[in-house]
């Protein structure tokens, strides 16, 4: 019960508060190489606080430790690893917390990504771990991802980003949704709703959106008025409500595709973000990750719903279904 209550609350908290703080000197960022030149071929990205993105910048296989490690930056600006986490495994480099045995490393192809499973925030449950009898959160602070090579040399290192304290307001530092780099495009499409059984974070597929399927036609690009503008919605930090439970049938349902520039450095490349959005329950859900690494996670924006309302009106101005909603 006591993990249960402090899951529930990391949840609320972890939900809105963005990846990190950017645009001045010595913030935390996005990308980042190896702290060595010579083998700078692992960029390191990190998608949401704790969500990190390693993609092999190299012409040649990269065996990297499986055993990496989660660190935290002191008042003096020094480095240190957080010891013991997930009850003593560590921080891995895993796509599953099922797969096992574990191997000591993992083969990184060249130009592929790998996406582990995210690091929680807490210490007890870091990653894999679920039994836990107590449990601290980390923050506040600043952290980073350590990643060895198998083959030995300098870690790869990947840029900062922030915790805030687990009783803190939790308004974003910057982005919400794993919105931490530039969102340069953007579809929209009207959704049909789900037949049968429905997994938000299904494969992705070219028709549908968060797992539902795009109606026939609706499709088109996002102006750079109404990107702006959702994104504004997005990472408002008033903008919604993770507390609320509500059990209700499905209405009119407005999906996106987002597409997010995560270099600032590093050459990381692009991310996905799918949206969809219920105007009857007001909930909204945002899929992020790719292949096995697909994540949901829920909210409802009740105190947003005029402005989604308004701006999804303008997209779609001869939408009847739309234009009866109140």
């Amino acid at each position: 019960m006591i993990l249960e209550g402090i899951l529930a609350r990391w949840l609320a908290a972890a939900m809105a508060l963005g990846a990190g703080r950017s645009a001045r000197a010595g913030a935390p960022g996005t990308t980042a190489v190896a702290s060595d030149p010579a083998a700078a071929s692992l960029s390191i990205a990190n998608a949401s606080p704790g969500r990190f993105m390693l993609t092999n910048r190299s012409p040649r296989v990269l065996r990297l430790a499986t055993a990496a490690g989660i660190e935290r930056r002191a008042a003096d600006g020094s480095w240190h690893p957080l010891e013991t986490l997930d009850a003593g495994r560590g921080y891995r480099l895993v796509k599953s917390c099922d797969v096992k045995p574990v191997e000591e490393c993992v083969e990184l192809p060249p130009n592929a990504t790998l996406q582990p499973v995210p690091w929680s925030g807490l210490h007890c449950a870091a990653q894999c771990n679920l039994s836990c009898r107590a449990e601290a959160w980390e923050g506040p602070g600043v952290f980073r991802l350590s990643v060895a090579s198998c083959e030995g040399g300098a870690p790869f290192r990947g840029p900062a980003f922030e915790l805030a304290a687990l009783d803190e307001p939790t308004k974003p530092a910057g982005s919400r949704w794993g919105l931490s780099g530039e969102v340069v495009a953007g579809r929209v499409a009207r959704l049909a709703q789900p037949d049968g059984h429905w997994e938000p974070d299904a494969a992705a597929a070219s028709d549908k959106i968060a797992g539902l399927t795009i109606r026939r036609g609706s499709e088109r690009a996002l102006s750079g008025e109404a990107l702006s503008a959702l994104v504004g919605l997005l990472r408002a930090p008033d903008g919604f409500n993770d507390t609320v439970m509500k059990r209700c049938a499905l209405g009119p349902l407005v999906g996106f595709r987002l597409v997010q520039q995560l270099s600032a450095g590093g050459g990381a490349g692009e991310a996905g973000i799918e949206v969809a959005i219920d105007f009857v329950c007001n909930k909204i859900f945002v899929v992020r990750g790719e292949g096995s690494g697909r994540k949901a996670e829920f909210s409802h924006f009740d105190p947003a719903r005029a402005r989604f309302l308004a701006l999804v009106r303008r997209i779609f101005p001869g939408d009847v279904e739309l234009a009866r909603l109140r």
